[in-house]
C-alpha cells in the first residue's frame, strides 16, 4: 500500500507536463471572476440602498410637510400647503389696524374684542379660543428681536421656581422670531402661548382647548393665517410746528413737548423736550444751536449715523457711560446731528445707546420747511 500511495504523487507530475497549455489556468480564471461578481453585486446592493434612502429622506423631510408640527415654529407663506390655503380661502378676515395685525378664522367662529387685542372663539365650543393679546414694550431694551423677548420671558417667570418654568421652542411667524410654550400652570399644561415682538410691542397669541386633546390642526391653521400688516401709528400722533427755526415733527398722544432757551453764550440756540408723560426714562431733546452740536463733549470728527434726519447724512456721538459733571451722572444716552442752513439740528435719545421702536418712528416724523 506504501508503494501504491507513492504512485499517486507521479501522476499529477505527469498531468503537470503539458504547462504550456493554458488548461490549467481556466481554474483560476473563474475563481477571479465569481469574486469579483460577488463584489459588484454588494456594491449594487449598497448603491440601491442608499438612493432609495436618500430618495426617501428627501420626500420625507420637505418643509412643507415637517413644519405644522416642527418645534422651529410656524412661518406663513411656508407652512400652509395648497390644501390648506384652500380651506382658509373662504374664513373671515379679522384685520386689526390698531395693533397691525390680522387673521383669518372658520365661519363657526366669533371675533371679540378685549384689552388690547382680540379673542376668537368657536360658537359650537367656547371653551375653545384663540387669543392675540398686545402689550407695550419700553424702549431702552438695547437688544435683537429674540433677545427682547429672551428678557420678556425671563422677567414673566421671575418668581417661579425652576420646577415651574416652562420650557420654550423658538419659533418664527412672518419672518418674525419668537418662543412658544406650554405654562403648566395658567394653561393647565394643555394651551399654548406664542409670544413675538415688533415695533415694540410684545405680541402674545394663546390658544386654549376644554382639553388636551383639543384640535391642534384646526388652531396650526388659523395661526398660518396670522400676519402683520402695515399702518401708519404716526397718524394720530400730534404734530408741532415751528416756522422760526423751519422743522415739524410728530410725537404721541401721551408725549408732551416744551421748550427752552438755551443758557450758553458761547453757543445760543433753543431747546425742544419731548417726554413720555408715563415715563420719565423716554425723552428726546430736540437743540438747534449755532456754533457746535448741543451735546456734552462734542465730536465733530464722529462717524456717520445710520439713521439720518430727514433723508440727510448725520454724525453720530454715543455715551455708552452716560455723562458726569461735578453734580451728578447721566444714563447713557446717543446724540446725532446734521447742519442745515444757519443751525446745527441735534437729536439727543435718553436711556439708549440704539434708536428704535417709538424713538426711531418718532424722529422718521421730522422735516426741515422753508
Amino acid at each position: 500500500m506504501n508503494q501504491q500511495s507513492n504512485q499517486q504523487p507521479n501522476i499529477p507530475q505527469e498531468s503537470q507536463q503539458p504547462q504550456p497549455s493554458p488548461q490549467p489556468e481556466i481554474p483560476q480564471r473563474q475563481g477571479l471572476s465569481a469574486w469579483v461578481i460577488v463584489l459588484i453585486i454588494v456594491g449594487a446592493i449598497v448603491i440601491l440602498a442608499g438612493v432609495s434612502y436618500g430618495v426617501y429622506w428627501f420626500f420625507t423631510s420637505q418643509p412643507t410637510e415637517s413644519l405644522p408640527t416642527d418645534q422651529e415654529g410656524i412661518t406663513p407663506g411656508q407652512l400652509p400647503t395648497g390644501e390648506i390655503d384652500g380651506e382658509t380661502a373662504d374664513w373671515q378676515t379679522h384685520r386689526n389696524e390698531e395693533y397691525g395685525f390680522e387673521v383669518r378664522h372658520p365661519d363657526t367662529w366669533i371675533a371679540e374684542s378685549i384689552d388690547r387685542g382680540i379673542r376668537l372663539t368657536d360658537v359650537y365650543n367656547f371653551n375653545e379660543t384663540f387669543n392675540v393679546n398686545v402689550s407695550p414694550l419700553g424702549i431702552n431694551i438695547e437688544k435683537t428681536n429674540f433677545g427682547f423677548i429672551q428678557e420678556w420671558f425671563d422677567n414673566e417667570f421671575s418668581d417661579r421656581i425652576p420646577e415651574l418654568i416652562p420650557e420654550y421652542d423658538e419659533i418664527a411667524i412672518n419672518s418674525i422670531r419668537g418662543i412658544k410654550f406650554s405654562d403648566p400652570i395658567s394653561m393647565g399644561g394643555c394651551g399654548e402661548k406664542h409670544v413675538l415682538i415688533k415695533n415694540s410691542k410684545v405680541y402674545s397669541i394663546e390658544r386654549y382647548g376644554e382639553t388636551c386633546d383639543y384640535s391642534n390642526e384646526l388652531f396650526d391653521q388659523i395661526l398660518s393665517t396670522f400676519k402683520f400688516i402695515e399702518v401708519d401709528e404716526a397718524a394720530d400722533w400730534q404734530t408741532y410746528k415751528n416756522e422760526e427755526y423751519g422743522f415739524e415733527i410728530k410725537h404721541p398722544r401721551d408725549w408732551e413737548l416744551s421748550s427752552y432757551a438755551i443758557n450758553n453764550p458761547s453757543n445760543k440756540g433753543y431747546e425742544f423736550y419731548i417726554k413720555n408723560k408715563k415715563d420719565d426714562n423716554n425723552i428726546i431733546t430736540l437743540g438747534m444751536t449755532e456754533k457746535y452740536p448741543n451735546s456734552p463733549d462734542p465730536n465733530l470728527n464722529a462717524p456717520l449715523s445710520d439713521k439720518k434726519i430727514d433723508n440727510l447724512e448725520a454724525q453720530r456721538q454715543i455715551f455708552t457711560e452716560g455723562y458726569c459733571d461735578v453734580l451728578s451722572c447721566t444714563p447713557p444716552f446717543i446724540v446725532i446731528w446734521v447742519t442745515y442752513k444757519d443751525y446745527i439740528y441735534t437729536f439727543d435719545f435718553s436711556n439708549t445707546t440704539k434708536i428704535e421702536g417709538v424713538y426711531n418712528q418718532i424722529l422718521s416724523t421730522f422735516k426741515f420747511i422753508d
